[in-house]
């Protein structure tokens, strides 16, 4: 999971919510995280980690690498850039 995040990272995420939108890239993210922890909930304690967990971690950090940057974005959108923080050092 957190080498799936890392790659996303690395800006696979922005190009996602440059072609589709913060909107729709969170949207595709959440599902993503929610397959996830329906494919976990239907585990049994004794599942073989490949492939199973596995897909489930894989599936999960997708998700969360597609949700991170779009809400991101969608939260700073709304905060006037008067906001201290936004203003350059002089």
């Amino acid at each position: 999971m957190t080498g799936t995040v890392a790659v996303l990272s690395l800006g696979l995420s922005a190009k996602v919510v440059a072609r589709l939108g913060a909107r729709n890239a969170a949207l595709i993210g959440m599902t993503l995280i929610a397959l996830a922890l329906a494919s976990f909930a239907h585990l049994d304690a004794g599942a073989p980690y490949w492939p199973w967990r596995f897909v489930s971690y894989v599936l999960l950090g997708l998700g969360a690498g597609n949700t991170f940057l779009p809400l991101l974005t969608i939260a700073m959108s709304e905060v006037p850039r008067a906001t201290p923080g936004w203003a350059r050092p002089s």
